[in-house]
Formats: structure tokens, C-alpha cells, sequence
């Protein structure tokens, strides 16, 4: 008659199996993390350039919307009433990483996007490119694992996150 449980045998056939489908598993689950990351960022930094502007129409005065390496901000200069806004996403700062043609984006009064001292019509259209840290996993488009996104505006001040990456006729092309 045999005893009830397992055997010394079966654990170790249990934990072989599982220590290899672990070892499967990792490197997809840290890809998924990365490019959920790199969603979140784009997602926060286009909500809140869509507050900057909804603002901007709200008040019928100018908003400025600035970029920094560790974070993002936006006011309206002389606004009584407004202290203006700020974000500083951790994950910007540790394993995110954001590049933009220009520095900061004025909206005027209508929601359009000026230059950036906000003295006229925008010339070249800004974006936001949220990547990787360096360090971490590189784009796909240079060959990485890591979803990078970008974040576009347009003349009218509409933000709208897009793959630069992704094919032409891709609903996420940019």
C-alpha cells in the first residue's frame, strides 16, 4: 500500500517545469512592461497637453506648455486665480525617457499651436518622442524590443499619440 502525498521525485518534476516556463516567461513579461510604460507616459504627457489647451480656450489667453527632462508643466501667464500645472511622471526619470523638437508649446486663445515664444504661427509642428531610456531596451525601429510612441500636434492644437514606427496605412502611423 503506498502512502498519500508525493514524492521527492514528482516536486522536483513540478519545480523543473516550472522554473522552465518561468524562464520562458520573463523576458516577454519585462517587454510587456517596458512598452506599458512608454504608454502611460505618452497618455499622461497627451492628456495633459489637451488640459494645456482646453485651458488656453477656456480663459481666451495664452497657455505655455513646457518640457524638461524630468517632467512637464503648463500656465497661463497673468491669470489670476490659475498657479498652473505640473507632472513628474517616476518612470521618466528612471527607465523613460522624452525628446521633443522644441522646448515648450504656446496655445493661443483659440486652441492653436504658436511658436515656441509664442509670438506666431508654428513653423514645424511640435512632438514628443517617448522612448527608452538610454541603456534600457532600444526602439523596434532601430532593432529593440520597446514600443516607442510619439506624441503630435497639430496646427489646431489637437494632441494625438501615434507609432512612428508603424506602417503608412496604419491607424497609428504618425
Amino acid at each position: 500500500m503506498r502512502a498519500k502525498g508525493i514524492s521527492l521525485v514528482e516536486m522536483m518534476a513540478v519545480i523543473s517545469i516550472i522554473s522552465i516556463l518561468l524562464m520562458l516567461g520573463v523576458p516577454g513579461m519585462s517587454d510587456y512592461l517596458q512598452n506599458s510604460r512608454l504608454r502611460a507616459i505618452s497618455e499622461q504627457l497627451s492628456s495633459d497637453l489637451k488640459a494645456a489647451r482646453v485651458e488656453a480656450l477656456n480663459r481666451n489667453r495664452m497657455t505655455t506648455f513646457t518640457v524638461s527632462a524630468t517632467g512637464w508643466s503648463y500656465a497661463v501667464p497673468s491669470a489670476a486665480g490659475f498657479a498652473g500645472y505640473s507632472a513628474s511622471p517616476p518612470e521618466l526619470s528612471r527607465s523613460v525617457a522624452l525628446a521633443s523638437n522644441q522646448a515648450s508649446v504656446c496655445f493661443d486663445g483659440t486652441g492653436r499651436v504658436l511658436l515656441a515664444d509664442c509670438s506666431g504661427p508654428a513653423a514645424a509642428l511640435p512632438r514628443f518622442d517617448v522612448q527608452p531610456a538610454s541603456g534600457s531596451a532600444a526602439c523596434r525601429a532601430g532593432g529593440g524590443t520597446a514600443q516607442c510612441l510619439r506624441v503630435a500636434l497639430s496646427a489646431l492644437g489637437q494632441a494625438r499619440v501615434c507609432n512612428p514606427a508603424a506602417a503608412a496605412n496604419s491607424l497609428m502611423a504618425c
